[in-house]
């Protein structure tokens, strides 16, 4: 709704694909999740759908192999955002919920595009210099400090399209 964005002056939501087709919200009300992620990775994030079921609820709505898990939300908690979890944490967690029958359960899924690079950082505001332009927006990476970032791809001028 229009009540959830922000202002300009805070900042807005940028994608290169910007459609409304790169987010999926999924609500598992009574069946088992359907959905796997590698439970031997323990170091790639955000957590990647490796498998599910053609007739689970997840696949029915479009979410695919690759696709990223980056939000749960269990009824009458607050969503937990899962940019930093693990394929194996995320693994962990569908198994509890589906254990437990934790319902309803939202699950956001988020498809990468080809042209993204993710890199965690964890301080960016100590390793990035960005563009202090207001009207520039996203805004432009100006230079890495303290680290090469062309050994993750990225180069000055990019544009940070989402910092979590």
């Amino acid at each position: 709704s229009d009540d959830d964005r922000l202002d300009i002056e805070d900042g807005i939501e940028v994608s290169d694909a910007d459609d409304g087709f790169n987010y999926i919200d999924v609500v598992i009300h009574r069946e088992p999740a359907k959905v796997t992620f590698a439970t031997q990775d323990a170091t790639s994030f955000p957590p990647a759908v490796l498998a599910l079921s053609p007739k689970g609820a997840c696949h029915l709505k479009g979410v695919r192999a690759g696709d990223w898990l980056i939000a749960v939300k269990e009824k009458e908690k607050a969503e937990v955002r899962t940019v930093l979890w693990t394929s194996q944490q995320a693994e962990e967690y569908i198994q509890k919920t589906d254990r437990d029958k934790t319902r309803p359960l939202l699950l956001r899924f988020r498809k990468p595009t080809r042209a993204e690079v993710h890199v965690h950082v964890p301080i960016p505001e100590q390793f990035f210099l960005f563009a202090t332009d207001k009207l520039e927006c996203p805004p432009r990476l100006q230079k890495a400090v303290n680290m090469d970032a062309s050994k993750y791809g990225i180069l000055p001028g990019w544009s940070a399209v989402d910092i979590n």
